[in-house]
């Protein structure tokens, strides 16, 4: 049994001398003193001691020796102390004792009541808590002395005591007010620099960790001046006219983090101007205003207008001369996934907003200049990213208004890197356009592409959206009489003027439609009008047509046909859909040609499905392949392939006479001893072949 008589004792010694703003530091400890006795007999020898500072009721803990006491508990280490006749001393917070870590703060004898817990081992017994509880009475509240040194927390080192520090020019005539404190009252001065001089480091640090703003630049005058809200000059080498950063980096914590945030009311006032003066014709980095942004949805620059013809950022390049390279705004994007210029038009209502507007008044000026310097193998950077959610909102909006005899763009843009887009409109809305481009010169060119690499692309449009609506990677219309929605020219030796390419299961390359003609080819003398040429057919099938029908067996017609109606309700002589059937008679004479795949119409198509019918494509004229077996002989080179009794193959015709009966003229050689593969027809085991023919059924 461990027995406990403690004689409490506290001492504070100390002497604090202020000359100027010099102060001596309070030791933050305190001195212990007590008696253990072990069953009845004082202790000698070494006792380990854990100490810990408590709330009345002993669950809250203001000070543990190592730090690990919570809520009352018992700290995991012991300071070890010698005993004699029971009688030890220590000074608790003493941190150059041996698990003694912590020293005492301020805040501990904040509240009312405190008390000090014991628990002691006299190395055989184990560590047991010494009771009752100490309280700690006025003595240790002398280290409140220490707070009265300082002014709110303050030291006085912190205050201005002439005009001369921090580069002051002016006479600072309003530094503390009544009960102000400097976090709530600005230092106002006289003079025509309130604030100057040089140094390493800051001029004047301000730091604001509420809601409030640790600088505010407010131009309240609303006349027709030219007032800004801060203005900033940089005229050195490097020099930034503002440099502001958001470092707060924690992106899951979805905060709106700005690097620069301002803003003007004034008719003629400007949030922020940054003007770069430096001249010299040297290769230097000079900007007007640069900014960064680090956290997770941090904002380098954000601009705002909710005024009626309000421009959240405006860029003005105004330099008219002959040689001028002047830009409205200049933007570059490094990251593998950054964006040069990113703007959002996130009005949806009926009114024109602009996710970014831009004006270039200069010869060879550029309203926008967005330059994608990545050129990794696997990066997606954009010279320029621009999205509009409105109603009638634009991503980019480009116009050449120049009506003169002149190259003009609505707009021009260019990319280096390897996977890079001069320009890249993503519509996500039903009836969206990736771009649209619109050129009000008698030469005026919407949308202008230009591709200088070998495998480049001078426009490329992708629409994405897998959904229903009627979507466009590129959508151009031409109003005028001999307008062209699309003029592709290729230059190069093999170029394509025009290439379509569609992944989709039942995409189209390209689709046409016309009045007169839904595609019309006509080159040069000595030119092929048409290449490589297989002529497919969107066909309605039957009701008993199989569902798995391989590609490449025959089909026949069943005589129903689905015309198409012209606007004026006269019978369109170019478009018909007939109605097949997987073909199963021998020397059908209503042969229709080459099953390729089930598929459906595509959007827009003149008829209009019910539900239930299925349709496909057959192809008919030109080159492709055809399942064939040898039931009336092998087929060689040469011979007319027609209908058989087994469903869906043909057979070698038994003459050489073009019939109404013959799907096409196979072209190739095979060996038949070698092919292996077979079907079952009326017990008979027939070899069958995909081959290579011309099509003349269609």
């Amino acid at each position: 049994m461990v027995t406990r008589r403690v004689i409490f004792l506290i001492g504070v010694c100390g002497l604090m001398v202020l000359v100027g703003y010099v102060y001596a530091d309070i030791p933050h400890m305190i001195n212990y003193q007590g008696v253990v006795e072990v069953d009845g007999v004082r202790f000698d020898g070494t006792g380990y001691f854990k100490f810990a500072i408590v709330n009345a009721a002993g669950d809250v803990t203001y000070w543990s020796n190592d730090g690990t006491s919570v809520a009352g508990s018992e700290p995991t280490s012991a300071v070890s102390l010698s005993v004699s006749e029971g009688r030890f001393s220590v000074q608790l917070g003493d941190t150059s004792l041996p698990n003694m870590t912590q020293g005492i703060p301020l805040d501990v004898f904040n509240t009312a009541e405190t008390y000090a817990r014991v628990w002691f081992d006299d190395g055989v017994n184990g560590s047991q808590q010494l009771s009752p509880d100490s309280r700690l009475q006025s003595t240790p509240y002398s280290y409140k002395a220490d707070d009265a040194q300082t002014l709110n927390g303050q030291q006085s080192s912190s205050f201005i005591t002439s005009a001369s520090d921090f580069g002051r020019s002016g006479v600072a005539t309003n530094l503390y007010e009544g009960s102000q404190t400097l976090t709530e009252k600005y230092l106002n001065a006289i003079g025509p620099d309130s604030i100057s001089g040089s140094s390493s480091g800051g001029i004047l640090s301000a730091t604001n960790s509420g809601s409030g703003s640790a600088v505010y630049g407010s131009a309240t005058d609303n006349g027709e001046v030219e007032n800004y809200g801060g203005y900033f000059v940089a005229g050195g080498t490097d020099g930034r006219g503002v440099y502001g950063e958001a470092t707060n980096s924690e992106g899951g914590s979805f905060q709106s983090n700005y690097g620069g945030y301002f803003k003007s009311a004034a008719s003629s006032g400007v949030g922020v101007y940054g003007e770069a003066s430096n001249t010299a014709q040297t290769l230097q980095h000079n900007f007007g205003g640069y900014f960064t942004a680090a956290g997770g949805i941090s904002t380098g620059v954000y601009g705002r207008a909710t005024g009626e013809e309000g421009r959240g950022v405006t860029g003005h390049a105004s330099h008219t001369g002959e040689y001028g390279w002047t830009y409205g705004g200049y933007f570059s994007a490094v990251g593998a996934q950054s964006r040069g210029v990113f703007g959002a038009a996130t009005n949806s209502g009926d009114v024109t907003n602009y996710g970014g507007y831009f004006r270039a008044a200069g010869e060879q000026g550029r309203a926008v200049f967005g330059d994608a310097t990545k050129t990794g193998v696997s990066v997606q950077n954009y010279g320029a990213y621009f999205k509009a959610a409105g109603g009638t909102g634009r991503g980019v909006y480009g116009e050449a208004t120049d009506g003169g005899d002149v190259e003009n763009y609505g707009g021009y843009f260019t990319a280096a890197g390897r996977s890079g887009g001069g320009v890249y409109g993503e519509a996500s809305g039903l009836f969206g356009r990736g771009a649209s481009g619109k050129a009000t010169g008698s030469a005026g060119t919407g949308i202008s592409g230009v591709a200088s690499g070998s495998t480049g692309t001078g426009v490329k449009g992708e629409a994405t959206d897998t959904g229903p609506g009627t979507n466009y990677g590129g959508w151009f219309k031409a109003s005028s009489s001999y307008g062209v929605g699309i003029y592709a020219w290729a230059t190069g030796a093999s170029g394509n003027g025009v290439e379509g390419y569609a992944s989709g299961a039942s995409g189209t390359g390209v689709v046409g439609s016309g009045k007169l003609y839904s595609f019309y080819a006509a080159g040069p003398p000595g030119s092929i009008d048409y290449g490589t040429f297989t002529g497919g057919h969107d066909v309605k099938l039957s009701n008993d047509f199989p569902a798995d029908v391989e590609s490449g067996m025959i089909v026949s017609v069943t005589g129903k046909t689905y015309v198409r109606p012209a606007e004026d309700g006269v019978v369109c002589v170019s478009s018909t859909l007939p109605t097949v059937k997987l073909s199963d008679t021998g020397n059908d004479n209503a042969v229709f040609g080459v099953f390729v795949a089930e598929t459906s119409l595509i959007d827009g198509h003149w008829y209009k499905a019910n539900e239930g019918e299925r349709f496909g494509t057959v192809n008919a004229l030109g080159e492709g392949r055809v399942w064939v077996c040898n039931i009336d002989g092998p087929i060689e080179v040469g011979d007319y392939i027609t209908t058989s009794y087994v469903p869906g193959y043909g057979q070698r015709q038994d003459d050489s006479l073009l019939r109404s009966c013959t799907l096409g003229k196979a072209i190739e050689t095979v060996d038949w001893d070698s092919v292996n593969e077979t079907v079952e027809f009326n017990g008979q085991t027939l070899k069958v072949y995909l081959i290579a023919v011309v099509y003349t059924s269609g």
